[in-house]
């Protein structure tokens, strides 16, 4: 279906933003909706906030890059730089609507809003992960909660990837039902069925058992 104009009578220009093209599966997702919008006959715009080469190399695509030159940054602090050229490259450019790629990107979305206030674009934010911190407590479930509450305010429209994940965010984020959108994740483009597909067709004979894990080979993944 080709994408529909934008408000000014031409083809929608969407602006995606990412601390960078290396992280792992929030990070691939984007891309490949960005391919698609792209191929649907959106203008697409990918924001990446930090240069880490030779890792972080430009992948392909009809699409237009716009990658700082920062190498460094605290990671708790990585969400103030990617906010701060986040909002450089909406000034630069002339985008319909924002799209933040997952939950550990709203803290950049919330700060280019307040920044921005009327001129910022809407922003589009999928959900990631599961809302719901059962390890946290007291003071700090109390933060948490305010803050999921602070982005309902900001953030004028969420994906979740299925019912209880929209039934959840309703709740956490304190905001009507309509602002939320449920759309399954993009995990898997036609490429991999292909090679899915030619997989389950090879029957020949193995003499041991083969297993299966995905996931990136990083300490948080305990391989």
């Amino acid at each position: 279906m080709p994408a529909k104009k934008g408000s000014r009578g031409r083809d929608p220009e969407i602006l995606v933003y990412l601390h960078r093209f290396c992280e792992g599966g929030v990070e691939r997702v984007a891309l490949r909706l960005a391919d698609s919008w792209s191929r649907s006959g959106a203008r697409v715009t990918i924001a990446v906030a930090y240069a880490t080469p030779p890792v972080s190399s430009v992948p392909a695509g009809n699409w237009v890059v716009r990658q700082s030159g920062m190498t460094w940054w605290p990671r708790s602090l990585e969400g103030l730089w990617m906010a701060a050229w986040l909002i450089r490259c909406v000034r630069r450019g002339s985008p319909d609507v924002i799209f933040c790629p997952g939950n550990s990107y709203t803290i950049s979305a919330v700060l280019a809003k307040a920044w921005l206030g009327r001129k910022c674009p809407p922003i589009l934010c999928k959900i990631s992960n599961s809302l719901v911190r059962r390890d946290f407590t007291g003071v700090v479930r109390k933060a948490y909660d305010a803050w999921l509450r602070l982005q309902g305010r900001t953030i004028d429209c969420f994906a979740a990837t299925a019912e209880p994940v929209a039934f959840e965010a309703e709740r956490a984020l304190a905001i009507d039902p309509a602002r939320i959108a449920v759309l399954p994740n993009p995990v898997i483009d036609r490429a991999l069925v292909e090679r899915l597909d030619a997989a389950a067709q090879d029957h020949s004979p193995r003499n041991a058992w083969t297993f299966l894990s995905v996931g990136r080979l990083v300490p948080q993944k305990n391989y």
